[in-house]
């Protein structure tokens, strides 16, 4: 269902954030869009709804049905989107190829407007009682698209948008009235199976199914432990969310229940059994897809009193060094950092109390919510045989590879695309000789002899010998840190076991005789639950000395050349906006130019002259009356005071120097007209007048 909403007075949806000039902001993009978050707009419309329910006496069951019951894990069958300004969703990809053509700034101030207010006592402000606020402009025009809306609901959604007639805070003071309307369009969503099936075949790791995940929505992929009132987000997809996620499609295809997978031979093969390898999806910096980020080896470190020291192997160094964290991938001998880009956002709910119109002390949370960007890549693969694979493939890509993981599915959150698959079969390397690095890049769960998860590298140093058929040597190097791994299944509806495991990251350097197997130990992994993807493993080359260098991402990147031409198509939002841009930009230099123009006449016309060239510039509607005022100041004592400052020619033809005005037609690709010439005119009189006044002041202080 398509809605469109107008503001009909100043908008105040708060991020919860403020600055030192904003009390309280609205959300707004990178590029200066504001918008409406999900979360906001299911809140609002879930109050409607049953307001609707009481004035219809309707069984309020629907609600829950359609919108979830907090705290449930079903999220309700709606889906809602945010609120983007009418015509940016079509057009944000030209956008994003135009980097640096349209200013944040400018975008921010077309839509916005800031106001300010004060608590007044007995007709006297009080003290630090002013607040500054942005708002939306009234008259500012939103859509979005509410999924999965069914015939059968239809109506009810319908009657619940129209019941909907205020947004954000601050609605008891006149801010927030907005009217919503739909397009009574029904788009029901439709699920494309996966033709076919397999047979389970169990012939090991030959092939590799590569393919990359593209954040569609902001994803939340939470961590288990943080702030009380904040949800944090992992900065990759972990493999058991991979492997979660095709869980569920296999069962929704299958038809079958959490009772009955350990019973399905399909569920066992791709899912039970580590028949199939799930690999954690890191970001990439490049658009090929070439230059995966992997976690930072620990072996790493720099000089805590000098942070942007050069990175240096840990192993044997007198110095004490700071262990590395975050992202990164090699070029030559240089690490290069590449952090995902991430994002806070404000929520806050109302349990009970709905006709209080906002939060109480007694009912409603705040809470916030870290969130990867939308339209982050990571890159993952999945080991198996190619019949797995393929069908792997056409299962990840069924819905045209869009699919939800992560928290607050229903709202805002959790859209990711699977796309670009390649299979590609397992080319055997050659095998390595002493010594070498070792890199977990997943946590890796080792227990003791009582069952206990307790990290242990003697454990893992014994299943590498077990492994590659090797004699590890009695000088063995660990960097590590440890962490706790817990998850919850969304499928079985419960939470894993919460474990100590050795932190992604963690390396071992090695030394030992004969040849260790790469190839076995990747596959193999390292540890206990690996068919949950815990304990992938890689061998990194690590070189003894790295510059520290970072490639992290500029939000507020763009560019500071002048666009002379509109590069956006023709009538759209942002060629609309790009020409307003272009006008405020062009105006700007005129007024520039004015003031030094003016400023070099400081004291020599005077006031009263200036007053009155200046109303009649204001007051002629064309070249020709003005040409006819000036006609009439001929002979007089105006004529001779403009004459001898050399003025009186080009006032007459609103003449502006030939080397500003050469540059304007240049830098703006536009012709002065006479509004043009009249804005400048006017501003250099204002000018004049102020200048003179300020001399006046100045002399009579001295």
């Amino acid at each position: 269902m398509e809605i469109l909403l107008k503001t009909l007075s100043p908008l105040l949806c708060s991020t919860g954030e403020s600055s030192a000039w904003i009390d309280a902001d609205v959300r707004y993009d990178r590029h200066g869009f504001p918008y409406i978050q999900a979360k906001t707009f299911k809140g609002l419309m879930r109050e409607s709804a049953l307001e609707v329910c009481e004035i219809c006496k309707m069984d309020k069951s629907i609600v829950d049905r359609l919108f979830g019951i907090k705290g449930r894990e079903n999220p309700g069958e709606l889906r809602f989107n945010n609120l983007l300004p009418e015509g940016y969703n079509n057009e944000k990809v030209s956008l994003e190829r135009q980097k640096g053509v349209l200013r944040p700034s400018f975008v921010k101030s077309h839509f916005t407007i800031t106001i300010s207010q004060t608590n007044i006592d007995e007709g006297v402000a009080e003290d630090k009682s002013l607040r500054k606020y942005r708002l939306i402009k009234e008259g500012t025009l939103f859509e979005t698209t509410i999924d999965n809306v069914t015939e059968e609901h239809f109506d009810f959604i319908k009657n619940t948008i129209l019941n909907l007639r205020y947004f954000g805070t601050r609605r008891n003071r006149g801010f927030g009235k907005v009217k919503l309307t739909n397009s009574d369009k029904v788009s029901l969503s439709t699920i494309q199976g996966v033709n076919g099936s397999i047979t389970p075949i169990g012939d090991s790791y030959p092939y590799k199914l590569y393919f990359t995940i593209t954040t569609k929505d902001p994803v939340v992929i939470a961590k288990i432990f943080g702030e009380q009132n904040t949800v944090s987000t992992l900065s990759h997809i972990p493999p058991q969310l991979i492997r979660g996620l095709v869980a569920s499609l296999i069962m929704d295809k299958e038809k079958i229940t959490t009772e009955t997978t350990s019973g399905n031979p399909l569920f066992r093969e791709l899912v039970l059994d580590n028949n199939v390898g799930y690999h954690p999806a890191f970001p990439v910096s490049d658009p090929n897809y070439e230059k995966v980020n992997y976690p930072v080896p620990r072996a790493y470190g720099y000089t805590k009193i000098v942070p942007d020291s050069p990175l240096e192997i840990i192993f044997g160094n007198e110095k004490h060094l700071i262990p590395e964290k975050g992202f990164g991938h090699f070029e030559e001998d240089i690490w290069i950092k590449n952090e995902v880009s991430t994002s806070f956002s404000f929520h806050h709910s109302r349990n009970e109390n709905r006709l209080a119109g906002r939060s109480t002390k007694n009912d409603g949370a705040i809470f916030y919510y870290e969130s990867i960007d939308e339209g982050e890549v990571f890159q993952s693969c999945i080991t198996g045989s190619f019949h797995n694979l393929k069908y792997l493939e056409e299962l990840l890509g069924s819905k045209n590879g869009e699919h939800q993981v992560g928290k607050a599915r229903s709202a805002q959150y959790s859209r990711l695309t699977f796309s670009n698959f390649k299979i590609f079969p397992l080319v055997p390397r050659d095998k390595i000789v002493s010594p070498a690095y070792i890199t977990f890049l997943s946590p890796t769960i080792t227990y003791n002899t009582f069952g206990v998860a307790v990290p242990d590298l003697d454990m893992i140093l014994n299943e590498i010998e077990l492994i590659c058929g090797i004699k590890i040597e009695n000088t063995c190097h660990f960097a590590s840190s440890a962490d706790f791994v817990e998850n919850y299944l969304r499928v079985w509806q419960s939470k894993t076991p919460r474990e100590a495991a050795f932190q992604a990251g963690s390396t071992i350097r090695i030394e030992f005789s004969g040849l260790l197997d790469i190839d076995k130990l990747e596959k193999n992994g390292l540890g206990e639950r690996k068919a949950e993807g815990y304990g992938r493993i890689s061998i990194l080359p690590l070189p003894q000395i790295l510059i520290r260098s970072y490639e992290e991402k500029d939000k507020d990147n763009y560019n500071t050349e002048e666009i002379k031409s509109n590069p956006f198509p023709q009538g759209g939002l942002l060629f609309n906006l790009f020409e307003q841009q272009a006008t405020v930009d062009f105006i700007t230099r005129l007024d520039q130019d004015a003031v030094d123009f003016g400023s070099k006449y400081t004291g020599k016309i005077p006031n009263s002259l200036l007053s009155r060239l200046r109303n009649n510039l204001i007051a002629s509607q064309s070249m020709e009356s003005w040409t006819l005022f000036m006609n009439n100041i001929k002979g007089k004592k105006a004529e001779e005071t403009l004459e001898k400052y050399l003025l009186m020619k080009p006032v007459s033809g609103l003449e502006i120097a030939n080397d500003k005005a050469e540059e304007l037609k240049k830098d703006f690709n536009r012709d002065l007209s006479f509004d043009n010439k009249k804005h400048y005119w006017s501003f250099v009189f204002a000018t004049m007048r102020e200048k003179n006044n300020k001399n006046e002041i100045d002399h009579e202080q001295q």
